[in-house]
Parts: structure tokens; C-alpha cells; sequence
């Protein structure tokens, strides 16, 4: 990172970022020494990422040969037009946002009891108000799902963030970029006051 000013290493606020993020974007090398990513669901769970897949296909066939593996995930907040700084310039246009970077390694989950945990964790992130039958290896009605699906799990070996918020702006900068926020008084906008506030960020 470029910027010392927009990384950040609270683990507290990494994780906020990591539970509220629905999807994040794998980078792989295939077996070409070509770039190859996939986006998907994840959930952060006791300090690793766990994504699903199915246990046939290109990813599958990479994770298998080659698990270093790169994450990607950010949460978007207010994009900030060009006009809240000059009547005329368009260079100052641009995008709010939070984002946290891994490099760690894949491995499958063999234990099937740990797989139904970890798909449990994935249904309270993205079906919190429960409607589910629970999830467990005796349960006939998933036995068709252990045997076609993948859960794996990312080993992180290096961990970095960005808030991206104007930080490097001076003061009197950020405090009207605050305002502007609140003036134009979208949600996204009243979302990402609250942000900058509670983190600090002017």
C-alpha cells in the first residue's frame, strides 16, 4: 500500500469489514501461469475465510495442484462527485471505500461435522431469520449436497486493509466532505458519516 494513511491493522475494524461483506474475489495462477479469479460467497468464521464450490471444475482442478491464493473484498460507501470540491475540475470524482486483502493457502474441510458447522455459519450470514432445517452429515435431506459440494477454508498468511476516505485531505477538507455527505443526506451517504465518525477518519 501506497498510502500509510488509508491502511489500517485494528483487527476489530478488519473484521467488521469481513462480516458485513457478502461476496469477495479469489486470485488464482492456473496451470498456464495465467491470472485467474472467481468471485464468490464467503463467511469469515474463528479467524479464516471459508468460501463452497463444487468439486468438479477449473477452480477445483487449481486448489487441488496450486492453494496459494489471493482475497479480495471491499464494502462501497458514497461515491463523491467532483462538484463538492471545485465548480469545474473533474479530477477530484471517486468512490469511498473499505477493503481488506489475503494472501493465505486453500485447503478442502474432510470432517463433515466441521463442513456443517462452517454451512450453518454461511446460512445465519445470509439467512439470519433461520427458515432452515439444520445442517448435519445424518440429515437425509443434505446427503446430496455432501457428496457435490466443497467447503474450503483459507489459511491466511499475510492480512492487510484500506479505508479509503480522504484521510490525506487536510482537515477542514474532510470536515466538508462531512457536511456535503450530510447535506445531499442519501443513505448510503448518512451510512458513511457514521463510518468516518466512528472510525475516526477525519
Amino acid at each position: 500500500m501506497r498510502r500509510n494513511e488509508f491502511e489500517v491493522t485494528d483487527k476489530t475494524k478488519i473484521e467488521k469489514v469481513l462480516n458485513e461483506c457478502p461476496f469477495c474475489t479469489i486470485s488464482f495462477v492456473d496451470f498456464n501461469n495465467e491470472p485467474y479469479a472467481a468471485t464468490v460467497n464467503f463467511v469469515y468464521y474463528r479467524e479464516h475465510i471459508y468460501f463452497h464450490s463444487a468439486n468438479y471444475g477449473k477452480k477445483a482442478d487449481i486448489i487441488k495442484i496450486r492453494p496459494l491464493v489471493y482475497f479480495t473484498t471491499f464494502k462501497a460507501y458514497s461515491s463523491i462527485p467532483s462538484y463538492f470540491k471545485s465548480k469545474n475540475m473533474a479530477c477530484f470524482a471517486g468512490q469511498l471505500f473499505a477493503s481488506v486483502h489475503i494472501k493465505g493457502t486453500v485447503k478442502t474441510i474432510q470432517d463433515n461435522d466441521f463442513k456443517s458447522e462452517i454451512l450453518i455459519a454461511f446460512m445465519n450470514k445470509f439467512q439470519p431469520e433461520g427458515g432452515f432445517e439444520l445442517i448435519y452429515p445424518d440429515n437425509d435431506l443434505y446427503q446430496e449436497m455432501f457428496k457435490k459440494v466443497s467447503v474450503l477454508e483459507i489459511d491466511m498468511i499475510d492480512i492487510s486493509a484500506k479505508f479509503r476516505f480522504n484521510q490525506h485531505e487536510p482537515y477542514e477538507a474532510k470536515l466538508s466532505l462531512l457536511k456535503n455527505l450530510e447535506k445531499r443526506g442519501k443513505a448510503i451517504d448518512i451510512e458513511t458519516v457514521k463510518f468516518i465518525r466512528e472510525n475516526n477518519l477525519y
